[in-house]
């Protein structure tokens, strides 16, 4: 890898076949009924992704420092912060909105609850919490309940730079 910012189409185009099996399962195509599988495929290709920008700035590092390189982890923290935060408070804080409009004062409030979880990035634990199988679902019982897999991918996140840290 050249740089940390090379596009790549191979990685494009995994990218567009999980969302096509998660927009095809939603959809209740019977062939497509694996949507938990383009959901592990986004998780497979950021862990990639991510990991490939850590060895790339680990070993600019060690061009520079005489073979020592390291990672920085405040960096790598902020870069996720700047990238993700944003666009999470934007949907979390409008969602609450438009169901405090649209809904009663009960549900509205405890979606705004849930919404919490979504933006702390715990909702997978909120779920389990709740005793919830995503899998028997009659009605969806979370406007927030699609940030699980953010949320498992945000705690790999949190942990995964530690790996490359040295003790």
């Amino acid at each position: 890898m050249d740089s940390v910012k090379s596009w790549r189409k191979d990685i494009e185009g995994l990218r567009g076949i999980a969302v096509l099996l998660v927009v095809a399962n939603h959809l209740g195509i019977g062939l497509f009924q694996g949507g938990f599988v383009g959901v592990d495929v986004f998780f497979v290709i950021s862990g990639f992704v991510i990991t490939q920008q850590m060895i790339y700035e680990y070993r600019a590092s060690s061009k520079k420092n005489n073979g020592f390189g390291r990672i920085s982890i405040i960096g790598f923290y902020l870069r996720r912060i700047r990238r993700i935060i944003p666009a999470s408070f934007f949907v979390t804080a409008s969602v609450i909105l438009l169901e405090y409009i649209a809904s009663n004062v009960l549900k509205a409030t405890q979606n705004a609850v849930e919404g919490l979880w979504a933006f702390s990035f715990l909702m997978n634990w909120h779920l389990i919490f709740q005793s919830l199988d995503y899998f028997h679902l009659g009605k969806t019982p979370s406007n927030f309940i699609h940030f699980w897999s953010l949320a498992v991918e945000e705690q790999y996140y949190l942990l995964a730079p530690i790996a490359f840290a040295e003790l």
